[in-house]
């Protein structure tokens, strides 16, 4: 009898979702042993300035989809009020709010949730609704067209959300291809869609998700979404479990890779289930370490990733750890991804909004669970990037 069981027994076992360590998430492994390309001088950042601006009870003290958008004359702090499905601008500096446009969230021209904006220049803002809305408009608040993009399903959706965000190219919107099931679905599915808006199509990158996601039935959803930004007509994503930064051309189709991970990471960024043999637990996942943003700063010619360190769900006097302490470290690389630095953010200070100006990179002082912070301001930090000698 117990012949026969055994190979009903090992059948099972590699069914399952990370039973053994047959599955032992190679690729992601792989990946972190690779090292990374040091360039010859190292940086840090250091803080040169701050930005207030004064908000009115209408508004957040944080964006989840900031924008900054440099109009050579002034530039803006820009960001969706979903409270009013409005579009506010903030002049930095004039330090103050100087534009809200309002749209309709129903009727043949309405956008339900302005919450994803690309902004092409003032005369031509795009936004994105996950309701499949697009609105064309600009800086006075006219709607200058409406787009109803075809519908989709649950298995192949567009989404844009604060790490990989709406960005307008060649008369196309270029947005994740995504899925609200579980990451092993993505396998072989291209990454991004273009919508084409003279057709109202949809196009498709030539790259796709990777094979190995069939496999790993239990790796958490939002690690699998790509992180991205553009550099002209190069397309630069990371995932939030790997240790590779990817480019790819929108013109050629060219794509490359470079090993770039954060000097605090010691480990391989691994599901929690596969160290306990068990299915994912969602507040434990919370904790994983992750990379976050991608930035490129076109003023200093240089990327930023944040890294999201891993922290404990309890914590050691017995109470709930919240998402917000997680520590957070941001990486330099220059413009062929060698790694030039990183800088570590100062404990409980600091909300998830970073922003490349031309004063430096813009972090927004307000964390989410500092009650001294004020509900009718917000305070960008400015940083700019220090030579180390």
């Amino acid at each position: 009898m117990k012949q026969s069981l055994l190979p009903i027994i090992i059948i099972i076992s590699l069914l399952g979702c990370t039973t053994t360590q047959e599955i032992p998430y190679k690729e992601i492994i792989d990946d972190f042993n690779k090292e990374n390309n040091i360039a010859e001088t190292q940086y840090t950042l250091e803080k040169i300035n701050s930005i207030t601006l004064p908000i009115d009870s209408l508004s957040l003290n944080h964006s989840y989809y900031p924008i900054y958008f440099d109009a050579d004359s002034t530039h803006y702090y820009i960001t969706g009020n979903t409270s009013l499905n409005a579009l506010d601008f903030y002049d930095l500096n004039k330090k103050k709010l100087v534009k809200r446009n309002f749209y309709d969230k129903t009727g043949p021209e309405g956008i339900n949730g302005v919450r994803v904006a690309a902004i092409n220049n003032l005369s031509s803002i795009y936004l994105y609704s996950q309701y499949q809305q697009v609105v064309h408009t600009n800086y006075k608040g006219d709607v200058l067209n409406f787009y109803k993009m075809p519908s989709l399903t649950k298995e192949s959706l567009t989404r844009a959300h604060i790490l990989s965000p709406l960005i307008y190219y060649q008369n196309s919107l270029l947005l994740l291809n995504s899925s609200y099931y579980e990451s092993f679905t993505l396998s072989g599915m291209p990454i991004f869609k273009f919508y084409k808006l003279d057709r109202n199509i949809f196009e498709y990158s030539i790259i796709k998700y990777p094979d190995f996601f069939s496999k790993y039935k239990c790796v958490y959803l939002f690690e699998s979404d790509p992180r991205y930004i553009t550099n002209g007509n190069i397309v630069v994503y990371r995932y939030g479990f790997s240790n590779i930064i990817n480019t790819y051309n929108l013109d050629t189709e060219e794509h490359n890779s470079f090993p770039i991970k954060s000097k605090y990471q010691n480990k391989p960024l691994l599901p929690f289930n596969a160290k306990n043999n068990s299915e994912i637990d969602p507040i434990e996942e919370e904790f994983h370490a992750s990379y976050h943003h991608i930035l490129y700063d076109k003023y200093q010619n240089c990327y930023y990733s944040v890294f999201q360190h891993e922290a404990l769900p309890t914590l050691p006097d017995g109470t709930a750890n919240n998402y917000e302490n997680k520590p957070l470290s941001i990486l330099i690389m220059n413009e062929t991804f060698q790694y030039m630095g990183e800088f570590l953010l100062p404990p409980k200070t600091y909300f998830r909004n970073f922003l490349v100006s031309k004063d430096g990179l813009m972090i927004l002082r307000g964390h989410m669970n500092d009650t001294s912070v004020p509900e009718d301001e917000i305070t960008f930090d400015i940083f700019q990037l220090k030579e180390i000698k």
